[in-house]
């Protein structure tokens, strides 16, 4: 049990690096001087040991994310989002298709994150997404985002990420809704290589609407 333990802590710190490859949001933009706060809690897991460096095989470990989101403008807005991985991350998004009202809704986004790593490395992270979401009603949607992420390391150790995120939005009560995600992401490195590591992160979440 002991030996379980500490294999468990490692692995935490492991995955203390991990990218924030989650979407939690439909193509749908929040509506101008429209707020919601969420939170999630996920499975992250990766499913080859040399993406580590060690031999303790497929991890999964859990994860949490907290988030929040701002009507900006007309089909803009902007989100901040935290998690235990020690990073955070800004991102904005355009919905170029659809409105509050249509069933089929396409936006485009961009994200930045900072990783922290004991000031050992700097590293960052610039994401490029695309949301597609189906609302057959008010309270439902289904969405898909397919997401370009690239790791940017001070010591030239860069990466790249291709993979996206499926899920599900339902409202439950007048300001809240439940949010349930898969995500899957295959990763490559700087030469655009694959490396034959696959990242991967399943999880539920709630979203609080304040105004």
């Amino acid at each position: 049990m002991k030996n379980q333990y500490y294999i468990l802590i490692i692995l935490v710190l492991l995955l203390s690096s991990c990218a924030q490859i989650s979407s939690l949001q439909t193509a749908k933009t929040l509506p101008e001087d429209t707020t919601i706060l969420g939170a999630a809690i996920a499975a992250y897991g990766v499913g080859n040991t040399e993406f580590f460096g060690n031999d303790l095989g497929v991890t999964v470990v859990p994860h949490f994310e907290i988030f929040g989101r701002q009507g900006f403008a007309n089909k803009i807005d902007f989100g901040l989002k935290l998690s235990s991985s020690a990073n955070i991350a800004i991102d904005g998004k355009y919905q170029f298709y659809g409105d509050q009202t249509s069933k089929f809704a396409m936006a485009v986004g961009a994200a930045f994150e900072y990783q922290y790593s004991n000031f050992e490395n700097f590293v960052c992270r610039q994401t490029l997404p695309l949301y597609f979401s189906f609302h057959p009603n008010d309270n439902f949607a289904l969405y898909a985002s397919p997401k370009f992420i690239h790791q940017l390391v001070s010591d030239d150790d860069n990466t790249v990420f291709l993979g996206g995120n499926i899920g599900l939005q339902k409202r439950i009560a007048t300001r809240l809704s439940i949010l349930v995600e898969a995500s899957s992401f295959v990763v490559f490195d700087g030469r655009f290589k694959n490396t034959d590591d696959l990242l991967y992160q399943g999880g539920i979440g709630f979203m609080f609407d304040l105004k």
